[in-house]
Order: C-alpha cells, then structure tokens, then sequence
C-alpha cells in the first residue's frame, strides 16, 4: 500500500492560532465555506474536522494515498493525519468544520456504538452522500456559514452528520435490506419517482409483484401508498429547504399533475404545500 513503509511527512501545522477568532467561532469550533484550498501536505494542531464537498473536484491526498473528491463526499479528517488537495476544478468548493479532537467519537459512541468510529476508520476517511442526503446536510451547512453559529446549530449539524452516516441510529427500515437499498436510490432519482413502483421493482432486480408483496407485508400498506409516503417526505424536504416553484417540486417527486400532488400532500400533512412551505421555510433561505 503506497505510503505503508514512510509516513508522509506534514510540510507545516495548522494551530488554532492561526484563525481569525471573529469568524465562526464557537467554543472551539470554527465553521467556514472555502475554495483556496491547502495546496501543502500539513496537519493539524489540536483539532480534527470534517468538511463535505459542495461542488466540483479535486484530488484529497491523505496520508500519501490519493482519493477522488466530488460534490457530496463527507471526509473527517484526524488532528494526525497529514493532507493536502491538488487539482481542483474551478466550481470546487467545501463546507469544513473544525472542533475539539474526539467530538466525532464521542458522538459515535453515544449514538451508534455497535460502529464505534466506523466511516472515520478508512482510509479515505470519507462517506458519499446520495443526491438527497448532501442537500439536506448542505442546507444547514451553508445557513452555518452565513453568521456566527450557535452551539446548538452545530450540535445539530454534526448529529445530522452521525444520522446520515448510519441512519439506524436513527430508526430502523421495516424493509429488508436490499427494498432499503433500493428505495434509497429510488428516491434519488426523478426519472425513477415517476416511474412508480415498476420503476422500483427494476432498480430491485425484482418483479413488480414481489415488491410489492414485500412492501404489504413489512408494512401492511400498497405499495404505491408507501411511495407516495417517501415522495411526500422530498416534497417536504425541498418546500422547507429550497424556493423551487411548487409545481417543479411535485415533478421532481413523480406526480407532475399538480391537483393530484396537492391532493396527496393534503391528505399526508393536513395542509397544502403553499401553507406548509410558509410555515416551515427556513429563514436564511426566506433571506
């Protein structure tokens, strides 16, 4: 394995020092969206971090192996591992939060034990999101950015980070693994929303009455109920979290008749998507 017989070593060490105390600060956290990137292999001086890449490419070279980095890859970074990034593209950018060494494990073990550190242990020490999953991270993320954090918005940051990672922290799927895997990627995908349950059945490698028998019985309902379930939770999601018009987002979830969506969306949260989105809209996307 390249870099196992020499330890790369660090060119300089990032301190707290260095950072300016006026932005992003919290009780030892520092929170910041940047473009200019470490160009120089270092390492850090009494804090870790995670950050998740908001757009564009690059190379994340990391203890002297080399990894890809996209738009939606999470990567935590040990206070003793040594990086660098190389070959950014233009767009690339990335949301990083620095905090106290072991905020990320102790998080782990208070939520996720049977994983202990688990993602953070590879390698590459990274997790690539699915389309859905960056945006909702990004969402609050980027409100971070924005002011000066709160605690409690970064606790809620970081806990959202640990729930991405292993969602069954969070609550348990009453579908076998691979309807899981499959709804995940279901839901990913408009061209796939719209196509239903014979949309799903094919990204399951399964009949459309197989899974739809499996569905009934793990839950008791129709299948085409328990979508339209999962397409109310995007809708949600993006009323809240985005300013797309609303007959976009009823496209996106695979009900571009916008009465059928409304209907839908009525009977999931007792309300209609223009009432809920001006109750729940957050406020930095309102600004």
């Amino acid at each position: 394995m390249a870099g196992a017989s020499a330890a790369p070593v660090a060119d300089y060490v990032i301190d707290w020092s260095v950072f300016d105390d006026t932005i992003g600060w919290n009780a030892g956290y520092r929170i910041h969206r940047d473009r200019l990137m470490g160009r120089s292999l270092h390492t850090h001086g009494g804090f870790e971090e995670v950050f998740l890449v908001d757009g564009g490419t690059a190379v994340h070279e990391l203890n002297g192996r080399d990894y890809p980095l996209v738009a939606g890859d999470l990567v935590f970074i040990h206070h003793t591992d040594v990086h660098r990034f190389r070959s950014p593209s233009e767009d690339f950018a990335l949301i990083n939060l620095s905090m106290p060494v072991g905020t990320m494990s102790l998080l782990h073990q208070r939520y996720v034990p049977e994983h202990a550190a688990g993602w953070m242990d590879t390698p590459s020490r990274s997790y690539h999101l699915s389309a859905h999953q960056a945006a909702v991270l990004l969402v609050v993320a980027r409100n971070l950015c924005t002011g000066a954090a709160t605690q409690l918005e970064i606790d809620r940051f970081l806990i959202d980070v640990v729930a991405t990672v292993h969602p069954r922290a969070v609550r348990t799927s009453p579908f076998p693994p691979w309807l899981t895997e499959s709804l995940t990627r279901w839901r990913d995908s408009p061209a796939a929303m719209a196509g239903g349950v014979g949309a799903l059945a094919r990204l399951a490698c399964r009949s459309r009455e197989h899974v739809s028998r499996v569905i009934r019985q793990s839950t008791g309902k129709r299948a085409v109920d328990v979508l339209n379930e999962v397409r109310m939770e995007v809708a949600a999601d993006r009323l809240q979290m985005t300013t797309r018009p609303i007959g976009l987002i009823a496209a996106e979830v695979g009900l571009p008749n916008v009465s059928h969506f409304y209907r839908v969306f009525r009977r999931t949260f007792a309300t209609t998507p223009r009432r809920f989105r001006a109750d729940h809209l957050s406020p930095g996307i309102r600004a």
